[in-house]
């Protein structure tokens, strides 16, 4: 059986491997060729088809062992694969080729979540204000990536936040919406898509989604932020601090403008109280409103009916 190598896997001296040996005396001994290059063969088509750059020069192991160094891509197709070996034992003799098969082998990826029509829509413009929306036009200092498959948008750089962090942030920020000051809402997902009342609180619960999102990013820098300095020249790499920052100061200001924006919020469901509302009071009808109002009909009651405060039994309740 060849040897099998994963996505985002790197080989190594065990497995894409080429030994060159004759017999002296009855025994095998490991001889260097005169020359020896490989090419890397995508095979899965039925058809040989070369990966990159042909002839490459592989790692000597140790006398006549030699191995392709690859890190198999993520997006490399899974099936079969062939390293092509090109040597010269002398430099007279002819160029020979042999074959070495192996398979490559899809990693299992997390289940991508399926969205609805509105959280789609929502998380586009979530990813829209802040920035992450073309990653090859506006993230010139980040590496490369190949998370191509997060949204499917580009082929070179990865988006910071993949669809489904999008998500819970823009349930977070609704969360916050609802039960962060009061009086308390009960906005849904589905009514800040719809056109109704509830999209004039969409601003709110995107700031507050973007808060989390920053403060998320920010958790990932604590373990990468990077501090160097040798003969004069330093290097200082610290984004925690920025990202928390940015995503403290989106908070505050959400939370500022959820408070006042709460102040509009009539209290209409407040009116229509319950005939069997569970209170002391309740009996009394729906305007009572417990103890309090109890105590007030009562002695009220007294002092219409010519009895004293205070006298009536019950009065000091």
């Amino acid at each position: 059986m060849g040897a099998e190598l994963y996505q985002g896997e790197s080989s190594s001296p065990s497995d894409l491997v080429i030994k060159f040996s004759r017999t002296e005396g009855g025994q095998k001994v490991y001889t260097d060729p005169y020359s020896v290059t490989y090419t890397l063969m995508d095979s899965t088509t039925g058809q040989d088809l070369g990966i990159g750059r042909p002839f490459r020069l592989p790692v000597k192991v140790q006398t006549g062992v030699y191995y392709a160094p690859w890190t198999v891509p993520l997006d490399e197709p899974a099936g079969a694969h062939r390293v092509r070996w090109t040597f010269k034992e002398t430099a007279a003799s002819s160029t020979q080729a042999v074959y070495t098969d192996f398979d490559v082998k899809a990693i299992q990826r997390c289940a991508v979540p399926e969205f609805g029509d509105c959280m789609n829509e929502l998380i586009r413009q979530l990813r829209m204000l802040l920035r992450d929306d073309n990653p090859d036009r506006d993230y010139h200092f980040q590496p490369p990536t190949a998370e191509k498959e997060i949204a499917g948008f580009t082929q070179i750089r990865g988006f910071r936040w993949p669809d489904d962090h999008l998500a819970e942030f823009v349930l977070l920020g609704l969360d916050e919406v609802n039960g962060g000051a009061q009086p308390p809402t009960e906005f849904s997902l589905e009514e800040l898509c719809t056109g109704g009342g509830a999209t004039a609180w969409r601003p709110l619960v995107f700031m507050f989604a973007r808060a989390h999102a920053f403060e998320s990013l920010s958790s990932l820098w604590v373990n990468e932020e990077f501090d160097y300095s040798l003969n004069g020249v330093s290097l200082s790499i610290a984004r925690y601090d920025k990202y928390s920052t940015l995503g403290q100061t989106l908070y505050q200001q959400a939370n500022d403008r959820l408070i006042e924006q709460k102040k509009t919020v009539k209290f209409v469901r407040g009116l229509a109280q319950s005939r069997y509302t569970l209170s002391r009071g309740a009996a009394l009808g729906p305007w009572t409103g417990g103890s309090g109002n109890l105590r007030r009909w009562f002695v009220g009651a007294g002092q219409h009916s010519g009895y004293r405060p205070g006298t009536m039994r019950g009065a000091g309740f």
